[in-house]
C-alpha cells in the first residue's frame, strides 16, 4: 500500500514518466489491469455513495444503490477510454487500447484517493470540500493531458488539454441538440 501511495504522489511530480513506465514496462496488464479497474469503479462507486449519504438532507429521496454506482463508474470508465482511443487516433495518436484504458485507470485510482480527501474535508467542514472538488478538477485535466499526451506521442500537453475542452464543447452542444431534437426536456434548476 505505502510503494502504491509513493507511486500515486510520483504521479503528481511526473505524469508523463509514471504514465510512460506504467505503458512501457507492462505494469498494469492482463489480471493487473481488470484488478486495478475493478478496484477503481469499486472504490468510485463506495466513496460516491458515502458522500451522497452524508450529503443526504430530510426529504431528500433515497440514496442512489451501490449497484447504480458501479453501473455508473464502469460506464464512464468504458466509455471515456474508448472515446479517448479513437479521437486520439483522429489525431494521429500511436497508444493502443490497452495503454489508453491503463491510463485511465490510473487516473481513475488517483482520483479515488482525491475524492477519499473531499470526504475529509467535508466531514472537517462542508466548506471545504468546494475547494477539495476544484482541486480534483483541475487535477483531472492536469494528469489527463498529460497521459494522453504521452501515450500517443503527442508533443504538447497544453495543445492536449486545449483540443480536449473543444472537444468537451463539442460533444455537449451535440447532445443538447440531440435531446432537444427529440423532445427531452429539462427538468428546471
Amino acid at each position: 500500500m505505502i510503494r502504491l501511495m509513493v507511486f500515486i504522489f510520483e504521479t503528481f511530480n511526473d505524469p508523463k514518466g509514471v504514465i510512460l513506465l506504467l505503458t512501457a514496462r507492462r505494469i498494469l496488464r492482463g489480471r493487473s489491469l481488470i484488478e486495478a479497474a475493478a478496484l477503481s469503479i469499486v472504490l468510485t462507486a463506495l466513496l460516491a455513495g458515502i458522500l451522497e449519504l452524508l450529503m443526504l438532507q430530510p426529504g431528500d429521496q433515497p440514496p442512489t444503490s451501490v449497484l447504480a454506482w458501479l453501473l455508473t463508474g464502469f460506464t464512464s470508465l468504458a466509455v471515456s477510454t474508448v472515446l479517448t482511443h479513437v479521437i486520439a487516433r483522429g489525431f494521429k495518436g500511436k497508444a493502443s487500447f490497452a495503454d489508453t484504458l491503463v491510463a485511465n485507470v490510473w487516473l481513475q485510482l488517483i482520483l479515488s484517493f482525491l475524492q477519499a480527501a473531499s470526504i475529509l474535508a467535508y466531514l472537517v467542514y462542508p466548506g471545504l470540500y468546494f475547494v477539495v472538488l476544484a482541486i480534483t478538477v483541475a487535477v483531472t485535466f492536469y494528469l489527463y493531458s498529460n497521459f494522453v499526451a504521452e501515450i500517443n506521442g503527442f508533443a504538447s500537453a497544453v495543445s492536449t488539454f486545449l483540443y480536449m475542452i473543444l472537444i468537451i464543447i463539442g460533444i455537449a452542444i451535440i447532445l443538447t441538440s440531440l435531446t432537444i431534437s427529440v423532445g427531452v426536456q429539462s427538468g428546471g434548476i
